[in-house]
């Protein structure tokens, strides 16, 4: 289907004039196309081809302190009437509410995000021609026994526009290619691919270096399912981005986001044990720790120049030399704690849902005065743990208490690695976690990693996001054996 833009905007230009008399206290309309594709694969075969192209409208409608909302799929100036009236109507006759929202600068603008090769113009056949030699390449090798794959493609677009004169285009491309690898001697052994999701075009998916993975696969996996045990205890752990990313999202990213900090968003996943009181006191970290939330960042997941409120995204410091330095916000939880303005933390992952305070690329920040390489790190460690890809996790209600595992731990003894260990989990909590970071590296290690199905809201929602960081050292963390459970 074709995303009309010229269309849409002229009825959304004549609803926004219709709707003068009204007497609304803000409105906005929002256009939006998700076209979504998964292709998987188990071994060789094809498993499942999922393929949609979801658009319509919606209206959101602010009025005597309440929200009305309502959307379709139809997309027409009736419609679009019809929608505003369901929306209006839903408030139309409420008792005085407490909704407010942050005044906030007017655009014009478009961003289309450049992309070599939009997937959805790369014929479905080529895909699956492609995914099916990488397939047939990672099961010739000799440890492998068994592979999954997957290749999620979502080409996002957006036209937003509202009362107080704002218009804005907005287009997205994200790319997820996942592949899993298993080994069943002498029991099953498991193995990630280090692809990674993406806001790029098809283009990573063609020059990501398979054969070179596919080797370190082959190899990663047989030395996995000979590893040792680890032994309980507390270690000196060097974590990679690749794993490091998840315990930012689940210890950082959720939880300072400002509605959840301050109750306003509770049933999902929790609230958060930090407070708006305790910007510029709270000890989160150590010295080393610094946390930006950046909604700018290139080939970020979140990253869009305009979240979906109108707001223009920014780079801001979340935890600053381990301080709690702000919160995350959109125009409503901005004005309910008494801010100017929202810091653009918007999002909606359809036409038909309701705009949430979502999460920005919530990233650790590199090393600022020296770029410290991985043999620097391990050299710095000495003994300990180095930790490779992530696992499953496990937090508490306000993302305190928490255990992380991963896909690879190598043993390391005076800087240099031994071998590998396996069964390992680390435990701790938020702020003795951080506040045990004792470096971290620099650019050179910088990877920016993510998922695609950050959760959150009632109705659910997903949206994508980033974190990136540096190999960083944490010292004296407790690490259990998972298989023993102790």
């Amino acid at each position: 289907m074709y995303f009309n833009k010229v269309q849409y905007r002229k009825y959304a230009q004549l609803f926004l004039q219709s709707i003068k008399a009204q007497k609304v206290d803000f409105c906005e309309i929002r256009f939006q196309e998700n076209l979504i594709e998964d292709i998987s694969f188990k071994n060789l075969n094809i498993e499942n081809i999922y393929n949609i192209d979801r658009r319509g409208v919606s209206i959101r409608v602010l009025y005597n302190g309440n929200w009305g909302f309502s959307a379709s799929s139809d997309i027409s100036q009736k419609t679009i009437e019809d929608i505003f009236n369901e929306a209006f109507g839903m408030v139309e006759h409420l008792s005085e509410g407490t909704v407010k929202i942050t005044s906030e600068e007017v655009y014009q603008d478009e961003d289309i995000q450049e992309v070599l090769i939009n997937p959805f113009e790369v014929p479905i056949s080529e895909k699956i021609e492609y995914i099916s030699s990488i397939q047939n390449d990672i099961l010739k090798e000799k440890n492998i026994d068994f592979a999954d794959a997957s290749l999620i493609q979502v080409y996002e677009k957006k036209l937003y526009l509202n009362s107080s004169g704002s218009d804005i285009y907005q287009e997205r491309c994200r790319l997820f290619p996942s592949f899993m690898m298993y080994r069943v001697n002498p029991e099953l052994t498991t193995l990630k691919f280090y692809t990674r999701p993406v806001s790029e075009g098809y283009e990573y998916f063609k020059n990501f270096p398979f054969k070179e993975e596919i080797l370190r696969a082959n190899e990663n996996i047989y030395q996995k399912s000979k590893a040792k045990e680890v032994i309980s205890g507390k270690y000196n752990l060097l974590i990679d981005p690749s794993n490091l990313w998840l315990t930012i999202h689940e210890s950082i990213g959720h939880s300072t986001e400002m509605d959840r900090v301050l109750l306003y968003e509770a049933n999902y996943a929790g609230s958060s044990f930090a407070s708006v009181d305790g910007i510029g006191e709270l000890v989160y970290g150590s010295e080393k720790v610094n946390i930006v939330g950046d909604r700018t960042q290139k080939n970020g997941l979140a990253s869009v120049k305009y979240d979906d409120e109108g707001v223009k995204t920014s780079k801001f410091d979340i935890i600053k030399n381990g301080l709690l330095e702000d919160l995350q916000t959109n125009r409503e939880i901005a004005a309910f704690s008494g801010r100017e303005n929202s810091n653009g933390c918007s999002f909606a992952n359809s036409y038909s849902s309701f705009p949430l305070q979502r999460m920005p690329n919530v990233s650790l920040l590199p090393n600022q005065t020296k770029d410290l390489g991985f043999k620097d790190m391990l050299n710095i460690m000495g003994d300990g743990i180095y930790i490779k890809g992530d696992g499953s996790w496990s937090i508490d209600m306000q993302r305190y208490n928490f255990q992380f595992t991963g896909d690879l731990f190598y043993e390391v003894k005076a800087g240099k690695i031994v071998g590998m260990v396996k069964d390992l989990s680390y435990q701790s909590n938020t702020q003795d976690f951080w506040k045990s970071c004792v470096e971290v590296g620099g650019q050179s290690t910088y990877s920016l990693e993510g998922a695609f199905n950050c959760g959150k809201g009632q109705p659910s929602q997903v949206a994508p996001v980033s974190h990136g960081a540096p190999v960083s050292l944490f010292k004296d963390i407790k690490v259990l054996n998972t298989k023993n459970e102790n």
